[in-house]
């Protein structure tokens, strides 16, 4: 990955996932309690906000999934919906999207987008 995009930060990514035109970025947090051969990772989106005076800065953190481990994997956007990718061996991935009628991130199976989100587990 470094070869092809340079710096590269697998735990680090923005965008506008809102499509409220002020960047949001994705983050994933290693968790203190795990171990440096398991880490185990909680991911939040911290969504871009804008005063009365047009100051940009960010809201607080939405999580979008606890213990997953990623370090073999990979978080990404495409266009609206974040990506989470457990190991980048598998094709197993888990998207998010926001949606603005529920104010929330919602879990997309598909095209299904009132599916449940995984269970809370160590994959």
């Amino acid at each position: 990955m470094r070869h092809l995009y340079g710096v590269y930060n697998p735990y680090f990514v923005r965008g506008d996932l809102n499509d409220d035109g002020i960047l949001d970025f994705v983050m994933a947090f290693v968790r203190r309690d795990s171990s440096a051969e398991t880490p185990w990772f909680t991911v939040v989106v911290f969504p871009g906000k804008e005063d009365a005076k047009g100051v940009e800065s960010f809201g607080p953190e939405i999580e979008l999934e606890k213990d997953v481990t990623l370090a073999a994997g990979d978080l990404s956007i495409d266009r609206d919906a974040v990506i989470i990718t457990p190991d980048l061996d598998d094709e197993a991935t888990r998207r998010y999207h926001w949606d603005p009628a529920r104010r929330s991130y919602v879990f997309v199976r598909g095209d299904e987008s009132d599916a449940e989100p995984p269970a809370v587990s160590r994959t």
